[in-house]
C-alpha cells in the first residue's frame, strides 16, 4: 500500500498538536488509515548576542533560545491524478460553477495493470467538491460524498493503486467488510441467514458475467470472487453481531 508522509514543524507545540488533531479527525471521518502523529526530536536553536560594544562580565550578553517542535504523520495515498485530469481541473472556473461536486472516472490498478472490467471500470468517484455544501456518508471501505448537484467529468482519470497482490486485496476486503457490518449494526439493520449467501453469489455473477470480469483473465476471476466474498462477509459479520 502506498503512503504519503507529512512532516510538520512549528515553534508552538500547541498549534502543531491542534493541526495534527484536525488531520487525524478528517482521516478518521473519511475512512483513511493514518499512523501518528509521531513526535520527532525537538530542534533547539541558541543565539548569543552582545548587548553593547562595551561592558564587563556575562551581563553584557543576551542569550536567545527557540525550540522547533516536529511531528510525523503517515496516511494512505493510493490515488493519483493523471495529466489529462489535471488539465481539465485547471480549466474549470470553480468560482462561478453551480455544482457542489464533481465525479471522475477511476482507473483501478492491480498487479501493475489496469483492470478494465470486473465491476472495476468505469468506476466513477467524487473527488472534487465544495466542502461548505456537501457532507460525508459512511459506506463500505471509505466514506462517500453526499451531493445531488454533481457533474460527471469524462476527461482523465483518478489512478487508483488498489493492491499489489492478493494478500493486500484480501486484507482490505476483511477490514472493509468488518467496518460496514459495524455501521449496519449501529443502525439497527436486520439480516436473515440466507442473505450472506445470496448477496455473495449475485455479487460474483455481476462482476464476472454482467461486468465481463472474464475478459480480465485470472485476475478478473479472482477479483470477481473477492467481490462475492466481500459481500458475503459483510452480511455474515452483521448476522454474527446481531446474534451476539
Amino acid at each position: 500500500m502506498q503512503r504519503a508522509r507529512i512532516k510538520l514543524s512549528s515553534t508552538d507545540h500547541k498549534v502543531l498538536d491542534e493541526i495534527c488533531r484536525q488531520i487525524k479527525e478528517i482521516a478518521e471521518k473519511t475512512g483513511v488509515d493514518i499512523s501518528g502523529p509521531i513526535p520527532l526530536p525537538t530542534k533547539v536553536l541558541r543565539v548569543v548576542t552582545r548587548k553593547s560594544p562595551d561592558g564587563e562580565g556575562s551581563s553584557t550578553f543576551d542569550r536567545w533560545t527557540m525550540k522547533i517542535h516536529k511531528r510525523l504523520i503517515d496516511i494512505d495515498a493510493d490515488e493519483r491524478v493523471d495529466k489529462e485530469m489535471a488539465i481539465e481541473i485547471q480549466q474549470m472556473n470553480l468560482d462561478q460553477n453551480t455544482f457542489d461536486s464533481y465525479e471522475f472516472r477511476r482507473k483501478n490498478i492491480f498487479h501493475g495493470k489496469w483492470i478494465k472490467h470486473s465491476d472495476w471500470y468505469p468506476d466513477y468517484i467524487r473527488r472534487l467538491f465544495n466542502r461548505t455544501k456537501v457532507d460525508f456518508s459512511q459506506v463500505m471501505g471509505h466514506t462517500k460524498i453526499q451531493s445531488e448537484n454533481y457533474k460527471k467529468i469524462k476527461q482523465g482519470h483518478v489512478v487508483h493503486y488498489t493492491a499489489e497482490n492478493y494478500y493486500e486485496l484480501l486484507f482490505a476486503l476483511n477490514k472493509y467488510s468488518t467496518r460496514q457490518a459495524n455501521i449496519w449494526h449501529e443502525q439497527g439493520r436486520k439480516v436473515f441467514l440466507y442473505e450472506p449467501f445470496t448477496h455473495g453469489f449475485f455479487a460474483f455473477i455481476k462482476a464476472y458475467i454482467l461486468r465481463r470480469g472474464f475478459l480480465d483473465g485470472v485476475d478478473g476471476f479472482n477479483i470477481s470472487a473477492s467481490k462475492g466474498l466481500g459481500s458475503y462477509l459483510k452480511y455474515m459479520k452483521l448476522y454474527e453481531l446481531n446474534k451476539n
